[in-house]
Formats: structure tokens, sequence, C-alpha cells
């Protein structure tokens, strides 16, 4: 009996404690009980985001490195954010997972290939949100790239 219950009581601390910060087989994770889709990656990310100054340290970070990194920074972003382009929304008919997060300033090696298109504008720190659109009942690799630009 008394291991019945020391197991129950293991399992219990483990899910509890796994749930937290929980990765499924369904490209999702779960930070601080809010839930993000991410697109699978095996491209090597820049370590955690952190604050320099007044802006945060240049990176990229992808599939589930990509969603934890967003949710560290998002709060941050959109409260001092000079501009944005539109978010990128589900709908029905399709599910949007993050694919990848940059964030960029002038002088950075990738800087021209990552920056917003200067007919949205220009600006010399940005952080960059790539997204992959996938239909319903769609397989992963049909999906779309969308992007999502915040300006500083």
């Amino acid at each position: 009996m008394k291991k019945i219950c020391l197991f129950s009581l293991v399992f219990i601390i483990t899910v509890i404690v796994y749930g937290q910060n929980t990765v499924t087989n369904n490209n999702t994770i779960t930070i601080n009980g809010n839930v993000y889709y991410f697109r699978p990656s095996t491209t090597p990310s820049s370590p955690p985001p952190r604050q320099i100054s007044d802006f945060l340290g240049s990176g990229s970070w992808y599939g589930a490195d990509a969603a934890r990194a967003w949710a560290s920074i998002a709060d941050w972003v959109v409260d001092h954010c000079l501009s944005t382009t539109a978010a990128i929304r589900a709908d029905n008919f399709s599910r949007v997972y993050i694919s990848a997060v940059h964030v960029i300033r002038s002088g950075d090696s990738n800087f021209n290939n990552l920056a917003a298109p200067r007919n949205i504008s220009y600006s010399l720190r940005q952080v960059r949100i790539d997204y992959w659109r996938v239909r319903n009942n769609e397989r992963m690799e049909d999906g779309s790239r969308e992007t999502r630009w915040f300006l500083f």
C-alpha cells in the first residue's frame, strides 16, 4: 500500500512540475498557463533573450525556443515598440504556429536579410516574428510563412 501511495505522490508531483513548461507532441508549449503553438525546428537558437540598456540583445530563436523567447519578451516589446505591422491571427480554417523570433539591430550581419521591407517602415532596431499558417487538415510542410515586425 505504501508503494502505491508513494508512486501516486511521485506521479502527481511530476505532472504538476512538468505542466509548468510542457512541450507536447502536437507542437504546443504551455508557459505560465498560456498555450503557444510552434513549428518544430532543428536550427540552433541563440541563448535566451536579454535586455541590454534600452533594447534587447540580438538573437534568433527557432521552434519551441522561439515560443519561449516570444513569451519572455512579448510584454516588453508591445509596451516599447513605436510601430508594428498587423497581428497574425488564426481563423476557423487554420492554425498559426510561431516559427522563428529575431531581435535585430542595424549593424548585425543578418540585418539586411531580416529587416522589415522599406515600404513598411524603416527602423534601426526591430523584432521580427515568423509564423507558419497551416490550413485545417493539411500537413505542416504545406503551410505558408507570414511575418510580423515590431519597430523601435
